[in-house]
């Protein structure tokens, strides 16, 4: 499953129906890239692991307003990304 036509249903199934399987489907698809675009910023398996981890918990929580989202691929990897930056300056510099 590689086209945008195949994540918009996965997409409307966890939106509308809360499908757990189509979440896990989904989870399975990006998880692996998600996860090493985020070991690239913090250069940390667990760090990286939490960072996506988290995401999809917030996916999951607000999964009502997943179909606004026009390209669900590069809003996965922008937020990983962002996470992974904002955790690598919090533990870098010690930020609150």
């Amino acid at each position: 499953m590689k086209n945008s036509n195949d994540y918009n249903q996965l997409i409307r199934a966890i939106a509308i129906y809360n499908c757990e399987r189509s979440f896990r489907e989904f989870f399975n698809i990006f998880y692996p890239e998600l996860f090493e675009t985020s070991v690239y910023y913090v250069k940390n398996n667990l760090i990286a692991e939490e960072i996506v981890s988290e995401l999809f918990v917030k996916l999951w929580l607000k999964r009502e307003s997943l179909p606004a989202i026009k390209n669900i691929r590069a809003y996965l990897f922008v937020s990983t990304k962002r996470l992974s930056l904002k955790k690598w300056l919090k533990n870098t510099f010690l930020l609150p």
